[in-house]
């Protein structure tokens, strides 16, 4: 059997829609070793984005460091928006929004409830998971999502791309990444932790697009 053009497009865009890409929430980056002295911005982070085509609400999401969930933290209502990032910090909002030079959402330690508003992310290696509720008390509670990191490098985030893949340790000007704007002293001193706060990592076209655009190309030469 011969498949035209529209018949190849049609198969192969069945494939991608029918793909992991179209996740919801999933976890971007993590810091877990900053290399700020004790100031404002000095705690541990992640960050979180909606990589679907809807609005979520957070409101009763629930984060732990364990896969137990038995001292996490409860998020407040926030709506995060299709294709937007949110940072989950230790610290305050305006001075962490400020160090890192500003331009996107924070949830900060304050805003949640639980038995541990901020769990501690260990420089040793660890997990952040986010639970759709509280895992102990909500039979039911499923997994959203999760990533594990190993021993950090200091002032250097986890960072992945929003399909999930391992995009290593953020490096300026790459996927995005740049140098804090202040170190958080309140001695206009500039930051030295490199990340990308709130702005996620799309990947490149996978490998059915391309496939589907070299298809295409090749019938067309037929």
């Amino acid at each position: 059997m011969t498949l035209n053009i529209r018949s190849l497009f049609s198969l192969l865009l069945l494939g991608i829609l029918s793909s992991p890409l179209s996740a919801q929430i999933v976890i971007t980056e993590v810091m877990s070793s900053s290399s700020h002295p004790d100031g404002s911005s000095s705690g541990d982070w992640f960050e979180l984005t909606n990589t679907g085509t809807a609005d979520i609400d957070l409101d009763g999401y629930y984060w732990d460091d364990g896969m137990a969930g038995d001292d996490g933290a409860l998020f407040p209502s926030f709506m995060l928006t299709a294709g937007s990032s949110v940072v989950v910090a230790k610290d305050e909002f305006t001075a962490f929004e400020t160090d890192w030079c500003g331009g996107f959402d924070v949830l900060t330690e304050d805003l949640f409830s639980g038995p541990d508003t901020f769990s501690g992310l260990s420089s040793n290696g660890d997990s952040v998971i986010l639970w759709d509720a509280d895992p102990i008390n909500v039979p039911g509670a499923q997994i959203v999502t999760s990533v594990s990191f190993g021993a950090a490098t200091e002032g250097f985030s986890f960072e992945w791309a929003t399909n999930g893949a391992d995009l290593g340790l953020s490096a300026v000007g790459e996927f995005g990444a740049f140098t804090a704007c202040d170190d958080g002293t309140g001695l206009m001193m500039a930051g030295t932790d490199v990340g990308s706060p709130g702005f996620a990592t799309v990947p490149e076209p996978s490998a059915i697009v391309l496939l589907l655009f070299g298809a295409i190309a090749f019938l067309r030469r037929r």
